[in-house]
Formats: C-alpha cells, sequence, structure tokens
C-alpha cells in the first residue's frame, strides 16, 4: 500500500500555542502526530493510497459505529491527487493561477477506496494506535502510572 502524507492544517498552530502555553505555565501538552499512529500495520490494507474517508477512517469508524456507515454508498475516488510524485507533501498550486485545474479535487470527498474497509482492519488499527498513544504518555509522563 501506498500511502499519501497530507499536512494536516492544524498542527503548525497546535504547535505553537502548546510551546507559549509552555512558556508560561511550564505545563508539559503531549501532541500526537495523527498521520503516523496505527502506520506500523498499514501492510494490511488493500488501497493504493488514502487520506480521507479511506480504507483506515472507515475501517476504524466500522470497528467504532457501525450504524453510522453506509458502505453501499462507498466507492473508490482518488480525487485528482498526484500519484507519482512524492517530492511535495502538498499540491504545489498558487491561487492567481486561475488556468490550474483544482488537484485537490474529489468528486466524493474520498481520499482512498472505503470498499476495502472492514471492522476487523478498524479494530487491529484501534489497538494500535491505543497502544502507541499509551507508550507515548509513559514516555513523556514518567509518573503516569503512579497517579
Amino acid at each position: 500500500m501506498r500511502s499519501l502524507t497530507a499536512v494536516i492544517s492544524t498542527e503548525g498552530p497546535l504547535r505553537l500555542v502548546i510551546n507559549q502555553f509552555f512558556d508560561q505555565t511550564s505545563v508539559r501538552v503531549g501532541l500526537s502526530n495523527l498521520r503516523l499512529l496505527g502506520r506500523d500495520l498499514d501492510g494490511i490494507l488493500e488501497q493504493d493510497q488514502g487520506g480521507h474517508a479511506d480504507e483506515r477512517m472507515t475501517s476504524m469508524m466500522l470497528a467504532i459505529a457501525p450504524e453510522t456507515v453506509r458502505m453501499e454508498r462507498t466507492r473508490p475516488d482518488y480525487g485528482r491527487r498526484p500519484t507519482a510524485n512524492r517530492a511535495f507533501t502538498q499540491p504545489v498550486r498558487f491561487s492567481s493561477d486561475k488556468d490550474a485545474e483544482d488537484i485537490d479535487f474529489s468528486e466524493t470527498g474520498i481520499i482512498g477506496d472505503p470498499t476495502l474497509a472492514t471492522a476487523k482492519k478498524g479494530k487491529r488499527l484501534l489497538n494500535e494506535i491505543t497502544e502507541q498513544l499509551s507508550e507515548g504518555l509513559r514516555d513523556l509522563f514518567p509518573d503516569i502510572d503512579k497517579v
């Protein structure tokens, strides 16, 4: 499986807020990298690439709240994102370029293939993510188990 790495728009501002919060309070806040959680299990995914409402996310939703997932409405949609060029994490496009295609466009809002999703995959991913978060918290806050 190939995955498309995208920059989550909230990461930069959250880092700034956490740094300012620490500077003002000396209280340490942990910020997990959501794009990396559960990636040890990428091999269980079958889609070519993913990003939003894809096999990974849909599998987790099938494990958490299957009644909210309408599998009969899913279909693969990789949008117009580049698949071969891995040099940039986001498509480079300038707002003043009126002739440029909207390469972030996806007709369905999906980037990936949710038709491959299963609750079993979702449970495995969620267990891995939970374990990674627990390990991360113990590393960041060594006294957490004493609380």
